[in-house]
């Protein structure tokens, strides 16, 4: 359980640091998001889409996968498949 708060922890850092303060406070506008689901997302990863890990991947300058693999995004939602089709 201490390495999913680390991770979920590591994910909200990595936006705050990739992204400026307003963009940030922006992201549900910015993803087509609720606020709600953002929240979500920045407390658990996981449970992230691939169309929502390929977005946010472009905002903080990462691949899609060094997101998935690094941050474990999408780890409940996103399929082999999918995974192996990113470049």
């Amino acid at each position: 359980m201490s390495n999913t708060t680390t991770t979920n922890q590591t994910f909200d850092q990595l936006l705050k640091k990739s992204l400026t303060a307003h963009d940030y406070d922006n992201l549900p506008t910015q993803l087509g998001l609720s606020k709600r689901k953002v929240t979500q997302i920045k407390e658990n990863p996981q449970i992230g889409t691939m169309r929502q890990a390929i977005i946010f991947a472009m905002e903080v300058g990462l691949t899609t996968k060094e997101l998935i693999d690094q941050y474990e995004f999408g780890y409940e939602t996103i399929t082999v498949g999918d995974y192996r089709k990113l470049a």
